[in-house]
């Protein structure tokens, strides 16, 4: 590693992403730190993403587009052709939240980084017109202990050491959406992750996959299936109680139809001092 200036590599999978895969190549070209490339995965998009891709092939130091088996397969793949130290994990509906995001990280990656096998910021979720709905991201000793319930830091704001696929193996793409979450398990029950405080590295757009009520029991599922993986046997009372809203959210969806449960769930969440999703 390259302690004056250590190498970002980041990382993107896509899949029929057009509408915002401009924005966030834009939102990677605009950044002021030089030690940095970009890796992309199309799995095979008809929608224009792979037009927008090579148009724009002098900005990314490596892109392919065929079928692959999920998100964490395009990731995997990804691993082979990324020259960084350190790498960072996008959505192509995430973006970096401003020119200076990787620049803001590098100090905590250069002091941090040599203890810490993953380092992170903070998210900023927002709605499709760019409003704030919330923010991801708490300091380690709090995030730690969500950590045997769910996934306890922003993946799109988490930076991990390129050797730590050496040493823990790579994403495991019989997860849908939980591979992250396995990851970090296998990682950090003997490592600690480092928090950088005060800077915000993306911004991630709700309304995507996860957010799809047919994908949150799947998904729930899942986080279920990391921890037996990792010796959690008992189900921690915040994932029961998890498990049991994402029921009745989608029971109400069945029965009144999702965009009126959608705003049952939002007055709900109102009314008991949460924002709204």
């Amino acid at each position: 590693m390259t302690d004056s200036q250590p190498k970002i590599s980041i990382v993107t999978a896509v899949y029929q992403g057009a509408t915002t895969l401009g924005r966030l190549l834009e939102s990677v070209n605009a950044q002021t730190w030089p030690a940095r490339e970009l890796v992309v995965m199309d799995g095979g998009s008809t929608d224009g993403s792979v037009e927008i891709l090579a148009a724009n092939s002098d900005r990314i130091a490596y892109w392919a587009s065929s079928p692959d088996d999920g998100v964490y397969d395009a990731w995997n793949r990804a691993l082979d052709h990324i020259t960084g130290d350190w790498v960072l994990f996008l959505g192509a509906d995430d973006y970096l939240w401003d020119p200076r995001a990787l620049a803001a990280m590098v100090p905590h990656l250069k002091c941090r980084g040599r203890t810490c096998p993953l380092v992170y910021g903070t998210t900023r979720v927002v709605d499709g017109e760019g409003t704030l709905l919330r923010v991801l991201g708490d300091p380690w000793p709090v995030a730690r202990t969500e950590l045997t319930w769910d996934m306890p830091i922003p993946n799109p704001s988490t930076f991990y050491r390129r050797d730590l696929f050496d040493r823990v193996g790579r994403f495991d793409p019989s997860f849908r959406s939980a591979g992250d979450y396995e990851f970090v398990l296998r990682v950090c029950r003997s490592q600690d992750a480092c928090f950088a405080p005060g800077v915000v590295v993306t911004g991630m757009r709700a309304g995507g996959l996860s957010d799809e009520l047919r994908h949150k029991v799947p998904a729930v599922r899942e986080v279920l299936r990391a921890q037996r993986r990792h010796g959690l046997r008992r189900l921690p009372p915040a994932l029961s109680w998890r498990l049991l809203r994402v029921r009745a959210h989608v029971l109400l969806a069945r029965l009144l139809g999702e965009k009126t449960a959608r705003r049952l769930v939002d007055r709900f969440r109102v009314y008991t001092g949460r924002p709204p999703l």
